[in-house]
């Protein structure tokens, strides 16, 4: 019965964030979990670049909040697939911190996804994925 009732809470929160969220004229992004931080964001930013796409993984939030985070980027097409990993520790001291950055062309049946966690000793306290 207690499962049932997070299951229930934790989609009612997030059909809360995703009738709330903004159009963009970004590519498709996931739908923001029901346990992030209040204090903390996290958000994989696209800009187009001369040749494709630069994407960067940034942070922001309380000036305590320290942990680990994973930048993993995937691009795909027709040559097949590659991953970008990238991982190390936060620390948001100065309120905000670049944690990671992947260029990369883009041909015309190309897809990307990328993917950011953040995580503290008790768990993820930000995610956010961002598809082409």
């Amino acid at each position: 019965m207690l499962k049932s009732f997070f299951t229930a809470a934790t989609l009612i929160a997030s059909g809360a964030c995703a009738a709330s969220a903004h159009p963009e004229l970004e590519p498709a992004r996931a739908q923001p979990a029901a346990y992030e931080s209040a204090g903390v964001e996290c958000t994989v930013r696209r800009v187009v670049t001369l040749h494709g796409v630069r994407l960067e993984a940034l942070a922001r939030g309380d000036r305590g909040a320290y942990g680990e985070y994973e930048f993993v980027v995937t691009k795909g097409g027709a040559g097949g697939s590659s991953d970008i990993v990238q991982s190390g520790e936060f620390d948001l001291a100065d309120g905000q911190q670049t944690l990671g950055e992947a260029e990369f062309s883009l041909e015309r049946r190309d897809y990307f996804r990328a993917r950011l966690v953040l995580r503290d000793g008790e768990g993820v306290v930000c995610r956010d994925e961002l598809r082409s």
